[in-house]
């Protein structure tokens, strides 16, 4: 039996929909500027309305219900296409819009993104705001969520190789290896692959570990690690302290490099393995490929490109 909408609230679709994509009542609530004890009370609505949890608290946080996975897709295209409808002639104007835009990304991909985003809003676009947010940590066991959480998500192109035609790419690195010039290996003149399997090796890594697929060309250094004691870290801007206490070596992208290990603490070299690069892209959700809003930040990314990609002083 299908319902009638003259007797459905449509704001619960909105709340409905901020549920589904942050799973957590709070930050719900704080998305659509409600307070908590009222976005329970919408909780409770909607859990009588379906007749299921929707939320459960499972340990220390809250999961979706197998129903409520299974609304995700129809609850985000219902959506979409309330918003298309209501936008319907009305396009996006950069010079006068408030609307706040979410990109996820790195802390290093920020240190790259960032600054140059920032001088090209304040120049075009002064009232528009950025919500710079951590990568989601499901990224790669749920990519369709992790693309719903935020309207821009940045990540190496290997990771969401599905998701290509939804996305552009934003800049090109590298890596190189990175130690402390105390570490014993920075006396040597030249390095090797075994060298490093018999040093510990500091990992700097986006997500749950088993879960990641290694970047392009950097399969052998995830294949290195024969030698504990081995170190993990969610944030590549954390290795350059890290690896000053001397006893771990890093594989770090050689921007990162080039500004953060530069001194004289730092021994820096190629890598002793053949390796490509990486490119990281700017993905977006495919249903919002017509929200015109987007459609001009995805342009200024495009930008953002163009200025990473130029020579310096040119």
């Amino acid at each position: 039996m299908v319902a009638r909408l003259e007797s459905i609230d449509l704001n619960l679709l909105v709340a409905l929909n901020a549920l589904l994509e942050e799973r957590h009542v709070t930050n719900a609530g704080a998305r659509l500027h409600i307070g908590q004890s009222a976005m329970s009370g919408v909780l409770r609505r909607l859990r009588g309305y379906f007749g299921d949890e929707l939320l459960v608290r499972v340990g220390n946080e809250l999961q979706l219900t197998p129903f409520a996975e299974s609304l995700r897709p129809a609850a985000r295209a219902a959506y979409d296409a309330a918003s298309e409808l209501f936008s319907a002639g009305v396009e996006f104007d950069p010079r006068t819009s408030e609307r706040v835009f979410s990109i996820a990304l790195s802390d290093y991909s920020l240190t790259r993104i960032g600054p140059v985003l920032m001088t090209l809003l304040r120049a075009e676009a002064p009232h528009v705001g950025i919500s710079f947010e951590p990568t989601p940590t499901t990224f790669v066991k749920d990519p369709d969520g992790a693309l719903l959480q935020s309207d821009i998500l940045v990540l190496p192109v290997v990771y969401l190789p599905a998701y290509t035609s939804a996305s552009l790419p934003v800049f090109y690195d590298d890596f190189v290896v990175a130690m402390s010039s105390a570490h014993p290996l920075a006396r040597r003149s030249q390095l090797t692959v075994k060298d490093l399997r018999n040093a510990p090796q500091l990992h700097a890594q986006l997500g749950p570990r088993n879960q990641l697929r290694p970047l392009a060309g950097v399969d052998a250094h995830l294949a290195l690690a024969a030698a504990p004691p081995h170190a993990s870290v969610h944030s590549y801007l954390a290795v350059p302290d890290m690896l000053r206490q001397g006893s771990h070596w890093a594989l770090v992208p050689r921007s990162l490099a080039e500004s953060a290990c530069g001194s004289d603490e730092f021994t820096v070299v190629e890598t002793p393995f053949e390796g490509e690069g990486f490119i990281e892209h700017a993905f977006w959700h495919p249903s919002r490929q017509r929200d015109s809003g987007l459609t001009w930040l995805r342009g200024v990314l495009s930008r953002v490109r163009e200025e990473l990609a130029a020579p310096e002083g040119g």
